[in-house]
């Protein structure tokens, strides 16, 4: 009920039952639906931190949705770094092949201009702001720019971050081997 969306039909029964137990995934899921049924401030803090023990207990799948509800609950807040965050985290907790719930369903996946997704991956790839600006033909106050913004939308703070923020990002592409018409 907590992950569909009603926390408040669970919560108290969670946090009893809880209480009576020593199993971890229980105490994961009092705390989630605890975390769901507050209005307070730190309702995204509390849920990234619920999701981060359920991924340390092995349960991707749950902790997935309690990310996506936290990106949820930081971007209400107004926290829109945050919710960048926890929706990176989501999208990675979810798999490459993006496991479905309710929550990873309305999650709001940050986008990237294309400037800022080509400039993101000369920076991922170890280009200074200033090679880049040379490569691109731009000022580097334009590279500096982008790249912020490119952060506050992945939700991270620094260019060593930005290869694990952006998943599709490979290597250089090499040229595909030519077929001999032989």
């Amino acid at each position: 009920m907590a992950r569909l969306g009603r926390p408040d039909r669970v919560a108290d029964r969670l946090a009893t039952a809880a209480a009576r137990s020593r199993a971890p995934l229980l105490q994961h899921f009092a705390a989630h639906a605890a975390a769901r049924t507050a209005t307070t401030p730190d309702t995204g803090t509390r849920l990234d931190r619920v999701a981060a023990d359920l991924a340390a207990a092995g349960a991707r799948l749950d902790a997935a949705d309690v990310a996506a509800a936290a990106a949820d609950a930081h971007h209400r807040a107004g926290q829109r770094r945050r919710s960048a965050a926890s929706a990176a985290h989501a999208s990675d907790l979810a798999g490459p092949r993006g496991a479905r719930t309710p929550a990873l369903d309305r999650l709001v996946r940050p986008r990237l201009t294309q400037r800022e997704r080509e400039i993101a991956e000369l920076a991922a790839h170890g280009a200074s702001n200033a090679e880049t600006a040379r490569q691109l033909m731009v000022s580097v106050r334009t590279v500096e720019t982008h790249l912020a913004h490119a952060y506050a939308k992945l939700g991270i703070d620094n260019r060593t971050d930005l290869l694990g923020a952006l998943p599709a990002v490979a290597e250089p592409a090499t040229e595909p081997p030519q077929q001999s018409s032989q």
